[in-house]
């Protein structure tokens, strides 16, 4: 994260804000992961060639192509291709073509829920039949978003949530205004989601010591529940689990139905907590023993209020969560949240007066 005075300010931050997560884009030259940005752009493989420089493609469902476009902000709200000269209008270019500019750190994180979705039972319980399962849904929801309002050019893609930012956030054709936020919040919005150094020792700074009392309130069906569960095969036990995917909870209030292992087990396999695919074990294990903690600890907590941090910024929850994994929560959510047509929703629901 950077520390800039208010003219540096100034030069970072673009009025380019990504249309995943919301946020403006910092302007090139800048190495930091908020200052790389991909175009989601369609091409019509029957016509003429695409302009060089695209690094993916994706089928369409209109028969065309998504490509993926590296880009950096240059001026105003034009985006220069890394891969060659080329440079075009973020959003709508002039000659109607669509171009979303989204970060690429944003992008990563979209194609991890893709792709557990894929390997998961998540496909047959969708939240939603036109929710993200492939790069082309995705540029679907952003399509139809755009299609909703205004076709003219323009800085930001409005969303049903406003990606749950205060609406004093944008400021239209100038310099948006960050004063609006605090500097936790700041601080959070700014973090990368990808590359989180500490999201080991921050894990565990959440975590509580386990109160004494569940182990003696624990009534005979609980135990038997337990020993019943632990008995399982370990195939059996991630299948079961499986089907727990996504794990919405919907309290913080503990049940103790299933033992700390079994919690600590959902925190460290990546399978329940699936924006925690990175968290090394290994390190978790070792950190513990480094910090002296106690010897039991309420990782059921600590599960279920992760599930519960939410996309709009609730510092409150947790407050000693690494900021780079409360972002990273925050896009996972936005993007999970997504369907194809969900602004047009909102908005028809806005001019009915039925929200």
């Amino acid at each position: 994260m950077l520390s800039l005075d208010l003219s540096e300010e100034h030069w970072l931050y673009s009025n380019v804000f990504c249309a995943i997560c919301g946020t403006a884009f910092w302007r090139h030259p800048c190495e930091e992961w908020a200052g790389k940005v991909v175009l989601l752009t369609e091409h019509d493989s029957s016509e003429l060639p695409p302009i060089a420089g695209w690094t993916a493609k994706h089928e369409s469902k209109r028969g065309a192509q998504v490509l993926e476009w590296p880009a950096v902000i240059t001026e105003g709200s034009r985006c220069q291709l890394v891969h060659g000269e080329a440079s075009v209008n973020a959003y709508s270019d002039w000659d109607l073509s669509q171009n979303f500019p989204v970060h690429e750190a944003c992008l990563e994180l979209a194609k991890q829920i893709i792709q557990v979705r894929s390997k998961n039972r998540d496909s047959t319980k969708k939240t939603h039949p036109r929710q993200v399962t492939s790069v082309s849904d995705l540029f679907e929801v952003l399509m139809a978003r755009r299609s909703t309002w205004d076709w003219g050019i323009t800085e930001k893609l409005d969303a049903p949530h406003n990606y749950y930012l205060p609406r004093e956030y944008y400021v239209h054709n100038i310099y948006y205004d960050r004063e609006c936020l605090t500097k936790e919040e700041k601080d959070v919005l700014e973090a990368d989601p990808l590359d989180i150094p500490d999201l080991v020792e921050s894990l565990i700074s959440c975590l509580q010591p386990l109160p004494q009392r569940s182990h003696e309130n624990l009534s005979a069906f609980r135990v038997q529940f337990q020993r019943r569960i632990e008995s399982l095969p370990a195939e059996l036990f991630l299948s079961v689990l499986d089907y727990l995917y996504p794990l919405k909870i919907d309290s913080s209030e503990c049940t103790r139905l299933l033992s700390p292992s079994i919690w600590k087990g959902m925190l460290l396999n990546g399978q329940i907590i699936p924006f925690l695919s990175d968290l090394d074990s290994t390190d978790f294990e070792q950190e513990l023993l480094n910090c002296s903690c106690p010897a039991e600890l309420d990782y059921e907590r600590l599960v279920r209020q992760l599930t519960q941090v939410a996309p709009k910024l609730n510092m409150a929850l947790l407050p000693d969560l690494s900021v780079g994994l409360r972002n990273r929560i925050r896009i996972w959510k936005l993007v999970q949240e997504m369907y194809v047509g969900d602004y047009g929703d909102w908005y028809n629901k806005c001019m009915s007066g039925t929200i």
